[in-house]
């Protein structure tokens, strides 16, 4: 379960015009392992720390990436299965 956390947040700051290094866990303790500072993505991403994570009625959470932050400089619908916290 924990790896498939992880999996989901590497392809959230995938999609995004800055990498892991960029993001809030690695830049405040950049000893942290990339799988750490990506399991706290996933928490605060469900945690709607960057922006609204909605569901879509279908089990998996939605959230928009702005265009100024995403790789492609167009908005982007990120979505991703509602995965239990155990």
């Amino acid at each position: 379960m924990l790896q498939n956390k992880v999996e989901i947040a590497k392809k959230f700051v995938d999609l995004h015009r800055h990498g892991i290094n960029a993001w809030s866990p690695k830049y405040q303790l950049p000893h942290m392992s990339d799988e750490a500072a990506l399991l706290e993505i996933y928490y605060n991403l469900k945690g709607g720390e960057y922006g609204d994570t909605e569901s879509n009625g279908m089990g998996e959470l939605t959230i928009e990436i702005g265009q100024h932050d995403s790789m492609s400089g167009y908005p982007v619908l990120f979505e991703f299965p509602n995965l239990s916290d155990e």
